[in-house]
């Protein structure tokens, strides 16, 4: 999940857009024009969209600050639901997401009777189009909506698991409250690849990886 901006606030009311997306299906979930990305826009729009389709094990987001709130993770936290936060300077971790929202936007634009000027209706129509007809799996493959109508629900019996798996895999790695909140997000991640993994719903496949920004590469890039 995570927000972008409008390039003019659509119907000249909506400055931002809240997206999320399923990563196995590629289904955009959430295309919504909002007021502004704080924690309490973020935990109504989920709310929502999880008593429309369940509640995930998983959502992943980067270092925003509606994210890190306290109260979006102990929203999350409540539902059972474990955030996976990208490390710091990664853009990239958050890949998927990202290249929903640019996609979104491409066909946004495309709805729109104005260049550069959108409207609600344009907004769902690009988010409709998008599950309709992308090709994620290639041009033979199914479509978001096809595969995610596929989906199995997830068991209170599975969720129960996983998390026990989460929280064994932290313990693991040692005791909480003795580093920083940046160091304990650290932990957390490797926790919940780890149970993911242990769990079958993530694989490992041989690729390149780019190094994390630092802060001198980021004073050159500026």
């Amino acid at each position: 999940m995570d927000f972008s901006e409008a390039p003019r606030p659509i119907d000249g009311v909506y400055p931002y857009l809240f997206a999320v997306r399923d990563l196995a299906s590629h289904q955009q979930l959430l295309w919504l024009p909002t007021f502004d990305m704080r924690a309490v826009t973020v935990i109504d729009a989920l709310w929502r969209l999880f008593h429309t389709h369940g509640v995930p094990l998983v959502l992943k987001a980067d270092n925003g600050s509606a994210f890190l709130a306290d109260t979006t993770q102990d929203f999350l936290l409540s539902v059972g639901v474990s955030l996976l936060f990208s490390p710091p300077r990664t853009p990239w971790y958050n890949g998927s997401i990202e290249a929903g929202i640019g996609s979104l936007k491409t066909r946004t634009e495309r709805h729109a009777d104005h260049p550069g000027y959108w409207t609600c209706d344009d907004v769902a129509a690009a988010q409709i189009e998008a599950n309709a007809t992308a090709r994620p799996q290639g041009e033979t493959g199914p479509t978001p909506d096809e595969l995610w109508s596929t989906r199995r629900a997830i068991t209170p019996e599975e969720r129960r698991l996983f998390q026990e798996t989460v929280r064994s895999r932290r313990a693991e790695l040692g005791p909480q409250g003795e580093r920083s909140s940046r160091e304990e997000r650290c932990m957390q991640r490797k926790a919940i690849r780890r149970a993911l993994v242990e769990h079958g719903i993530l694989l490992f496949s041989r690729r390149r990886l780019p190094l994390p920004i630092t802060s001198q590469k980021t004073a050159n890039i500026t």
